[in-house]
């Protein structure tokens, strides 16, 4: 399946090479004919040390601009002026963006695709900004040794510095509403990141991103939300079994230096464990309520069932 992916994404490049408008994909392997709607795979800037061959969606952020973050980015088919603008981010943490492209957004199937437009995409209201972060993640990478090593508040702050170097390159969006997207282990970052928009917001960073909200696809939260699982059936009952032990003691390490759709080796710190005090203070300053009592847990059926 990953040597599928790749075949489809240099494809896709050497489209992007001879398209007339940089950035911009017009064709796709399995679609008849033009797309017809805005993919973008654009060339933004040049990365410090070399120069891309062909038209790469890459934004430098950090310091010296030594981590370059990889994008695809579809416009809206109805109202691209005012429609919402999306920043979707994958799980893992490592899972390319394009795992939320073929999987979560559309559905693909793993076979040979015959591309069909999907009636109710969310493309079809929203434009989607799909990346590739933290750094080495699908396409994403660095260009020094130091700049390879991420954590949880490092990927915020450079999606925070993604986004405001988009908007200033899409300026026609900057007044759009703005959520940001994500599922699995993104429920940790996605929060710090809309901390990091909103405060940026406050002290007047521009251009200034008109955040309206996220949405959360059974998102990592905290630590002790792993204890909903059976430990029994996830390692006693599944390492013994005779089939399993036998795939891992035959298990080899694949080549290294090809695409994969979700990273295992990224050199990544997870340093944020309960995010839930980001979605309170989200939450207070969004409502703009004044504070009468503390948060706390609520309970059905005498368990615990959520906080308030």
């Amino acid at each position: 399946m990953d040597q599928l992916f790749l075949v489809i994404v240099v494809i896709l490049y050497f489209r992007v090479a001879i398209s007339t408008l940089a950035g911009r994909v017009e064709y796709l392997p399995g679609f008849q004919g033009p797309l017809p709607f805005h993919l973008e795979t654009g060339y933004r800037l040049i990365p410090p040390l070399y120069m891309c061959t062909y038209f790469c969606s890459y934004i430098g952020v950090d310091e010296n601009e030594d981590v370059q973050l990889f994008y695809y980015f579809i416009q809206s088919e109805s109202n691209p002026r005012d429609d919402p603008l999306m920043l979707w981010i994958s799980g893992g943490p490592g899972c390319s963006s394009i795992t939320g492209l073929l999987y979560s957004i559309v559905n693909y199937n793993e076979s040979l695709p015959t591309l069909i437009l999907r009636p109710n995409s969310w493309t079809k209201m929203a434009s989607i900004i799909f990346l590739d972060i933290p750094v080495g993640t699908g396409f994403s990478y660095a260009t020094t040794t130091r700049a390879t090593h991420s954590n949880d508040l490092q990927l915020a702050k450079h999606a925070y510095e993604f986004m405001r170097k988009w908007l200033k390159s899409h300026p026609g969006f900057v007044s759009n509403p703005f959520y940001i997207g994500g599922d699995s282990y993104s429920g940790i970052p996605i929060p710090a990141i809309a901390q990091l928009i909103s405060n940026g917001n406050d002290v007047g960073n521009e251009p200034r991103i008109n955040m309206k909200g996220y949405v959360l696809g059974n998102p990592r939260t905290f630590p002790n939300e792993n204890n909903f699982d059976i430990r029994f059936a996830n390692e006693y009952i599944s390492v013994n079994n005779v089939a399993c032990r036998k795939n891992l003691e035959s298990y080899e390490q694949g080549s290294i230096g090809h695409w994969v759709r979700c990273s295992s080796d990224l050199r990544f710190t997870k340093i944020l464990e309960d995010v839930r005090p980001y979605h309170q203070n989200l939450s207070k300053k969004d409502l703009n309520y004044t504070v009468t009592d503390r948060w706390r847990s609520w309970k059905l059926r005498g368990q615990i069932a959520g906080s308030m």
